[in-house]
Parts: C-alpha cells; structure tokens; sequence
C-alpha cells in the first residue's frame, strides 16, 4: 500500500512538471511572436523518435527551438530532458554534495581552480577556514562574536570579497559583495557589515571567497558583474571522454552585480572551435538583441582570449565530478589569463541554453546518450 501511494504521489510530480513546461514554452513561443498551436510532419517524425523515452511528449520544445535549430530530433523536450536523461546522467543521490558550493576546495588537485575560500559554515557548524578546520587568526579563534577588525584582518585586507550562499542560490540570490573601507568591510550601498554578528544571521550555509578581477576582455561587456562563459560538458558512458558541447558567455546588464538571465543578464553564442563571439544576444524568454550595454553585437568582433585553455580547463574540472555526467561550469578568466572556476551545476540543466544557439546537446554523442537512457529505462520503467 506505502509504495502505491509513493508511485501515486511519483506520478503527481512528474505530471505538475509537464504541466509547467508545456506552458513556460508557450510562454516562449508568444512572447518571441511565434504560433503556439503550428504542428507539421516534422513534428510528428520527431515525438515518434522521443517515444522511446517516454510514452508522452510534449511538442512545444520542437515548436520554439525549431526556429533556431531546424526541425530536427535533435531538440530535446524539456521534461524528457530533465526527467529521463539528467536523471539517468546525474544520479540525484549525489547531487546534494556537488551542489554545495563549499566544498569546491576539497575536490580539486590545486586550489587555483576556484576564487580563493577565506571562510566558510556548513551545516549551521562554526566558522571554517580554507582547510576546514576552526577558523583561527593568530591563535584567536574566529567565531560570531569575533570584532569587525578581526574578521578584517584574516581576509588579509582584500580589497573586496564575495559572500554568497553555498546551497540554493539561483539566479545570484543572496549574494553580496563587501568592500574594504579602513579596519572593516561593507556592502555596496554600505548598510552592512561583514562582521561576526552578520555573519550569524546570514544563514547554515555559505561562504567567503575573494572577489575575482576579471580579465579585460570579458569587464568590457559589462564591469560591475563577473561576466562567466556557461561551459556544458558530457562525460561518456562509453569510454569516458569529456565532451565540450556549447558554450555561452553570459553578461549582466549595467549596474547588475551578476550576470543570470533571471536577474536581467543576457547570453551570446560562443564557437566552439575558435572561441568567437556571436552577434545575437538573447535575454529573457530568448528574446534576441543586437545591441547590449551600448555594444552593437552585430558588428562586434572578438574572440575568447586563452580559448584552447579554456576548454583544456573545462575538460579538467569535468573528469574530476566522477558521479556526474552531466554539467553546466560557469568559468572566466583572471587578470593574467588563466581560467577560474566560479560555479558547478550538477541538476536543472538547461537543455534550452545550447538549443537556443544551434549547438547540439552532446554533440556527435547524441545518439549514444539517446541508446544509453533507452537501455537504463529497459531495466527501470520511470512513466
């Protein structure tokens, strides 16, 4: 009886969800001045081919992305997507440990990799230093009742730093940046401080990290967010390569401190190949833009410094997440160059991000993951 009510309650969800993206893509469609009720023989060739996925599937992802892609198979329906494929990729019994950001310093062979950690809690605990021991500060522990001054001097006088939630925070909610001024640090419009006694309130989980000067080429298209390139990578369940299939430079608008399309920020298609940017910007619902932030993108020539890096560092990042297959980096670039890892996103991949660009979700191993799921949902029926 329990687990006729769990299935009961397993099929509500998996029904809500549909419900859900059947109308954010008619959201899309009206927005962006396409029909929502336009069905052609494509369409049916296409639901015939994601059937073997799923018993139902939904045509209004063929119906928006096929003005950007084609009408092609290659257009992932988003409950498909999220319910079958990133399900069987990334398990979600790990998930809830590559989505805490804290522990980024522990899963990397150098602490180059991520913005410096200064502070960190988990769990509710103490204050946590960069080794996750019990922040001291010459032999004076750093807790919530620690002065302002204190805190001041064991993130060694940076200019600025970052303090953001660890767990949940979509679209940049919650974070702040402080700025030094004198023996203390305050936020941009100064009404904080960033001191023990904040800290207390903030919340179980977060933490405190160097605020990264980014690279001029990327400060150019916006100077008060960091501008990152969203990096979609698959690793094979055949023989373990780490495939870079899209790639996105995502951009805040003026005066924003993050660059999240839900917060007002826009993306641009990156090539693959030679790290060129694209000349179409799309914000919310993909609306597109030729101009952004008084840059005219259509006549805009410029190509991704440090690209072969780039990719070589994405690559790196993606073969050291072992329970993960599947993954959104979010990566710029320092002053000098060299990449740095600003966040992991193991679950609620966005299968429309590539689309939206033409770039093939998977790329040449599409076909491979489509047989994978198939073969996995042979052993486990999840409709």
């Amino acid at each position: 009886m329990f687990s006729f009510i769990v299935r009961l309650y397993h099929n509500y969800l998996i029904e809500k969800s549909r419900r859900y993206d059947i109308q954010q893509w008619k959201t899309y469609l009206r927005e962006n001045g396409f029909r929502v009720e336009e069905s052609c023989q494509e369409e049916k060739e296409y639901i015939c081919f994601w059937k073997q996925l799923s018993s139902k599937v939904e045509p209004y992802s063929f119906r928006f992305y096929s003005h950007f892609m084609g009408k092609v198979h290659f257009i992932i329906p988003e409950d498909i997507g999220h319910r079958v494929i990133e399900h069987y990729l990334n398990p979600r019994r790990y998930r809830d440990f590559y989505n805490d950001k804290c522990v980024y310093e522990q899963l990397f062979k150098s602490d180059s990799y991520t913005p410096k950690l200064y502070l960190c809690r988990m769990g509710g605990g103490v204050l946590l230093d960069d080794k996750y021991k019990r922040a001291q500060f010459n032999g004076r522990g750093i807790d919530f009742s620690s002065s302002d001054e204190l805190l001041a001097k064991y993130l060694g006088n940076s200019d600025s730093v970052i303090l953001k939630p660890s767990l949940d925070s979509k679209g940049g909610e919650g974070i702040e940046k402080f700025i030094r001024h004198g023996s203390i640090y305050v936020n941009s419009d100064q009404s904080k401080v960033l001191s023990g006694s904040f800290l207390k309130t903030y919340g179980n989980n977060y933490l405190v990290q160097e605020a990264i000067k980014q690279h001029p080429f990327f400060a150019q298209f916006n100077p008060s967010s960091v501008n990152t390139l969203r990096i979609c990578t698959y690793r094979s369940v055949v023989d373990e390569e780490v495939i870079v299939f899209a790639c996105a430079l995502r951009m805040g608008s003026k005066g924003s401190f993050t660059d999240n399309t839900h917060s007002g920020g826009v993306i641009v298609k990156v090539d693959l190949e030679t790290g060129r940017i694209g000349n179409v910007v799309y914000g919310e619902y993909r609306k597109p833009y030729k101009i952004w932030n008084d840059i005219d993108f259509e006549s805009f020539e410029g190509y991704v410094p440090n690209w072969k890096r780039i990719i070589e560092f994405a690559k790196d990042v993606a073969s050291q997440i072992h329970h993960m297959r599947l993954l959104s980096l979010d990566v710029t670039l320092r002053q000098n160059g060299e990449p740095v890892l600003i966040e992991i996103n193991v679950n609620g991949f966005s299968f429309g991000l590539p689309m939206v660009l033409n770039q093939i979700v998977f790329g040449c191993r599409f076909d491979e993951v489509v047989n994978y799921c198939k073969k996995m949902l042979n052993k486990k029926d999840l409709d």
